[in-house]
């Protein structure tokens, strides 16, 4: 049996929760005017804006990627300049 299989079958075997149609209802209703005042957020332009927001996540990976580049090229610099001495 795979580990794969041992998670199914381990799913299976756990109890349904009591929940009533009402409470359901109401987490569901909440639940969806949630993602629907966020998605009307950000069609609107999105006054809030988060570190995590596509302009931070556009920018982050390249900066820090040119920070490192940067970073060992100084070393590699100094490294060979210590060398030739």
């Amino acid at each position: 049996m795979s580990h794969e299989d041992e998670l199914i079958s381990s799913l299976r075997s756990l109890p349904e929760l009591d929940v009533t149609t009402s409470e359901a209802m109401r987490a569901k209703k909440a639940s969806l005017a949630a993602f629907a005042s966020a998605h009307e957020r950000a069609r609107q332009g999105g006054s809030d804006v988060t570190l995590a927001g596509p302009a931070f996540l556009k920018w982050t990976v390249p900066l820090g990627l040119a920070a490192v580049v940067f970073v060992y090229l100084q070393w590699a610099v100094s490294a060979a300049t210590a060398l030739a001495h």
